[in-house]
Protein backbone atom coordinates (compact mmCIF):
# COMPACT_ATOMS: atom_id res chain seq x y z
CA UNK A 1 0.00 0.00 0.00
CA UNK A 2 2.76 2.64 0.98
CA UNK A 3 4.88 1.78 -2.37
CA UNK A 4 1.68 2.71 -4.29
CA UNK A 5 1.07 5.71 -2.45
CA UNK A 6 4.58 6.96 -2.92
CA UNK A 7 3.77 6.10 -6.78
CA UNK A 8 1.04 8.48 -6.68
CA UNK A 9 3.04 10.96 -4.77
CA UNK A 10 5.89 10.94 -7.31
CA UNK A 11 3.87 10.59 -10.14
CA UNK A 12 1.35 14.04 -9.00
CA UNK A 13 5.17 15.99 -8.56
CA UNK A 14 5.96 14.95 -12.14
CA UNK A 15 2.92 15.94 -13.55
CA UNK A 16 3.07 19.33 -11.42
CA UNK A 17 7.25 20.10 -12.89
CA UNK A 18 5.80 19.32 -16.16
CA UNK A 19 3.07 21.20 -15.99
CA UNK A 20 5.26 24.16 -14.11
CA UNK A 21 7.81 23.80 -17.44
CA UNK A 22 4.83 24.05 -19.97
CA UNK A 23 4.02 27.20 -18.56
CA UNK A 24 7.13 28.85 -17.52
CA UNK A 25 8.13 28.00 -21.24
CA UNK A 26 4.91 29.76 -23.16
CA UNK A 27 5.04 32.39 -20.86
CA UNK A 28 8.49 33.19 -21.51
CA UNK A 29 7.44 32.97 -25.28
CA UNK A 30 4.42 34.94 -25.32
CA UNK A 31 6.56 37.97 -23.65
CA UNK A 32 9.57 37.34 -26.09
CA UNK A 33 7.30 37.89 -28.77
CA UNK A 34 5.62 40.79 -27.72
CA UNK A 35 8.92 42.42 -26.55
CA UNK A 36 10.05 41.75 -30.03
CA UNK A 37 7.02 42.91 -31.66
CA UNK A 38 7.44 45.98 -29.63
CA UNK A 39 11.33 46.76 -30.33
CA UNK A 40 10.49 46.61 -33.79
CA UNK A 41 7.77 49.11 -33.53
CA UNK A 42 10.12 51.45 -32.17
CA UNK A 43 12.66 50.59 -34.86
CA UNK A 44 10.55 51.10 -37.68
CA UNK A 45 9.83 54.16 -35.89
CA UNK A 46 12.96 55.81 -35.93
CA UNK A 47 13.57 54.94 -39.38
CA UNK A 48 10.22 56.70 -40.32
CA UNK A 49 11.39 59.68 -38.54
CA UNK A 50 14.82 59.47 -40.65
CA UNK A 51 12.87 59.02 -44.05
CA UNK A 52 10.78 62.45 -42.68
CA UNK A 53 14.05 64.49 -42.00
CA UNK A 54 15.39 63.16 -45.34
CA UNK A 55 12.52 64.05 -47.46
CA UNK A 56 12.56 67.74 -45.49
CA UNK A 57 16.01 68.14 -46.35
CA UNK A 58 16.29 67.12 -49.98
CA UNK A 59 15.93 70.15 -52.08
CA UNK A 60 12.37 70.75 -53.83
CA UNK A 61 11.76 69.58 -57.02
CA UNK A 62 8.53 70.47 -60.15
CA UNK A 63 6.07 69.53 -59.70
CA UNK A 64 6.82 67.89 -56.49
CA UNK A 65 9.31 65.38 -54.50
CA UNK A 66 8.21 61.96 -53.26
CA UNK A 67 9.09 59.08 -51.54
CA UNK A 68 7.68 55.89 -50.16
CA UNK A 69 7.93 54.89 -46.39
CA UNK A 70 6.54 52.25 -44.24
CA UNK A 71 4.94 52.17 -40.89
CA UNK A 72 4.68 49.10 -37.76
CA UNK A 73 2.02 49.76 -35.49
CA UNK A 74 1.58 47.58 -32.56
CA UNK A 75 -2.05 46.80 -31.77
CA UNK A 76 -3.30 50.01 -29.12
CA UNK A 77 -0.73 52.25 -30.23
CA UNK A 78 -0.58 55.14 -32.07
CA UNK A 79 1.75 57.90 -33.59
CA UNK A 80 0.92 61.68 -33.26
CA UNK A 81 1.98 64.93 -35.04
CA UNK A 82 1.04 68.02 -33.13
CA UNK A 83 1.67 71.24 -34.81
CA UNK A 84 3.45 73.70 -33.08
CA UNK A 85 1.66 75.75 -30.05
CA UNK A 86 -1.15 73.16 -29.89
CA UNK A 87 -1.39 71.70 -26.12
CA UNK A 88 -2.97 68.30 -28.08
CA UNK A 89 -4.15 67.11 -31.43
CA UNK A 90 -8.05 66.06 -31.95
CA UNK A 91 -9.96 64.00 -33.39
CA UNK A 92 -13.52 64.01 -34.09
CA UNK A 93 -14.95 60.60 -34.94
CA UNK A 94 -18.41 60.79 -37.15
CA UNK A 95 -19.46 57.18 -36.14
CA UNK A 96 -22.65 55.49 -38.01
CA UNK A 97 -25.91 56.10 -36.45
CA UNK A 98 -24.74 59.27 -34.37
CA UNK A 99 -21.99 56.90 -32.75
CA UNK A 100 -19.43 60.18 -32.23
CA UNK A 101 -16.56 60.92 -30.10
CA UNK A 102 -13.88 62.86 -29.36
CA UNK A 103 -9.92 62.10 -28.70
CA UNK A 104 -7.47 64.54 -27.55
CA UNK A 105 -4.30 63.18 -27.16
CA UNK A 106 -2.38 65.46 -25.36
CA UNK A 107 1.71 66.64 -26.47
CA UNK A 108 3.92 64.50 -24.45
CA UNK A 109 6.06 66.34 -21.68
CA UNK A 110 9.17 65.72 -23.79
CA UNK A 111 8.04 68.24 -26.65
CA UNK A 112 8.33 71.77 -26.67
CA UNK A 113 5.33 73.89 -26.82
CA UNK A 114 6.77 76.09 -29.89
CA UNK A 115 7.84 72.65 -31.64
CA UNK A 116 6.57 70.65 -34.26
CA UNK A 117 6.38 67.41 -32.66
CA UNK A 118 5.32 63.58 -34.02
CA UNK A 119 5.23 60.98 -31.52
CA UNK A 120 5.07 56.94 -31.31
CA UNK A 121 2.61 56.32 -28.29
CA UNK A 122 2.65 53.06 -26.57
CA UNK A 123 1.03 53.26 -23.39
CA UNK A 124 -1.17 56.28 -21.84
CA UNK A 125 -3.85 56.95 -19.08
CA UNK A 126 -7.30 58.10 -20.29
CA UNK A 127 -9.88 60.14 -18.70
CA UNK A 128 -13.42 60.67 -20.32
CA UNK A 129 -16.23 63.30 -20.07
CA UNK A 130 -19.30 63.92 -22.66
CA UNK A 131 -18.02 61.92 -24.77
CA UNK A 132 -14.52 63.55 -24.92
CA UNK A 133 -11.81 60.65 -23.90
CA UNK A 134 -8.51 62.67 -23.43
CA UNK A 135 -5.33 60.56 -23.42
CA UNK A 136 -2.39 61.55 -21.22
CA UNK A 137 0.87 59.79 -22.83
CA UNK A 138 3.02 57.77 -20.25
CA UNK A 139 5.33 55.37 -22.81
CA UNK A 140 6.15 57.26 -26.06
CA UNK A 141 9.35 58.25 -28.53
CA UNK A 142 9.19 61.46 -29.74
CA UNK A 143 10.56 63.60 -32.67
CA UNK A 144 10.98 67.42 -33.64
CA UNK A 145 10.98 68.72 -36.93
CA UNK A 146 11.11 71.95 -38.92
CA UNK A 147 9.07 71.39 -41.53
CA UNK A 148 4.76 70.91 -41.64
CA UNK A 149 3.27 67.52 -41.46
CA UNK A 150 -0.28 67.55 -43.17
CA UNK A 151 -1.64 63.91 -43.13
CA UNK A 152 -4.33 63.74 -45.92
CA UNK A 153 -7.02 61.22 -44.36
CA UNK A 154 -6.85 60.69 -41.18
CA UNK A 155 -8.77 57.10 -41.23
CA UNK A 156 -6.46 54.41 -42.40
CA UNK A 157 -7.61 50.77 -42.87
CA UNK A 158 -10.67 48.61 -42.29
CA UNK A 159 -13.82 51.19 -41.80
CA UNK A 160 -15.72 49.45 -38.74
CA UNK A 161 -19.38 51.92 -38.69
CA UNK A 162 -17.18 54.57 -39.10
CA UNK A 163 -18.08 58.07 -41.73
CA UNK A 164 -14.43 59.41 -41.24
CA UNK A 165 -11.97 60.81 -39.02
CA UNK A 166 -11.40 64.48 -38.96
CA UNK A 167 -8.17 65.39 -37.25
CA UNK A 168 -7.20 68.96 -35.81
CA UNK A 169 -3.92 70.70 -34.79
CA UNK A 170 -2.12 68.34 -35.90
CA UNK A 171 -3.18 64.18 -36.97
CA UNK A 172 -3.22 60.75 -35.69
CA UNK A 173 -2.38 57.71 -37.37
CA UNK A 174 -3.77 54.55 -34.92
CA UNK A 175 -4.34 50.82 -34.76
CA UNK A 176 -6.92 49.95 -32.09
CA UNK A 177 -6.17 52.73 -29.59
CA UNK A 178 -9.42 54.51 -30.09
CA UNK A 179 -11.26 51.19 -28.79
CA UNK A 180 -8.56 50.46 -26.11
CA UNK A 181 -9.47 53.98 -24.33
CA UNK A 182 -13.16 53.25 -25.01
CA UNK A 183 -13.38 49.73 -23.44
CA UNK A 184 -14.93 48.27 -26.81
CA UNK A 185 -14.40 45.94 -29.85
CA UNK A 186 -13.76 47.66 -32.85
CA UNK A 187 -17.10 50.06 -33.31
CA UNK A 188 -17.10 53.51 -35.31
CA UNK A 189 -13.29 53.85 -36.22
CA UNK A 190 -11.35 52.68 -38.36
CA UNK A 191 -8.61 49.41 -37.66
CA UNK A 192 -5.59 49.76 -39.58
CA UNK A 193 -3.13 47.22 -40.24
CA UNK A 194 0.55 46.45 -38.45
CA UNK A 195 2.29 47.08 -41.62
CA UNK A 196 1.92 50.40 -43.26
CA UNK A 197 2.82 51.92 -46.78
CA UNK A 198 3.36 55.95 -46.79
CA UNK A 199 3.59 58.09 -49.57
CA UNK A 200 4.53 61.25 -48.68
CA UNK A 201 5.32 64.59 -50.97
CA UNK A 202 7.21 67.71 -50.36
CA UNK A 203 5.41 70.68 -51.57
CA UNK A 204 7.30 73.79 -50.74
CA UNK A 205 7.82 74.18 -46.72
CA UNK A 206 4.92 70.94 -46.40
CA UNK A 207 5.12 67.18 -46.57
CA UNK A 208 1.58 65.50 -47.38
CA UNK A 209 1.23 61.83 -46.16
CA UNK A 210 -1.09 59.08 -47.52
CA UNK A 211 -1.73 55.61 -46.90
CA UNK A 212 -1.51 53.59 -50.31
Amino acid sequence: MKKFLKKGIVLDFLVTVVLAIFIFGFATALVSKFLRLSEQAEENFSEFAIDIRSLAAAPTQEPEERKTTRLILDKETAVVYLQPHKPFVEVDVDGFAARDYTVRIERPSVCALEERCFCLVQDSDVESADGVYTVHPTKFSCEQIATDLVMLNCGIGTSHEVNAYLCSDGFVIERLLFSDIRGTLPDAQYEAPRRNVLQMAKESRQIFLEAR
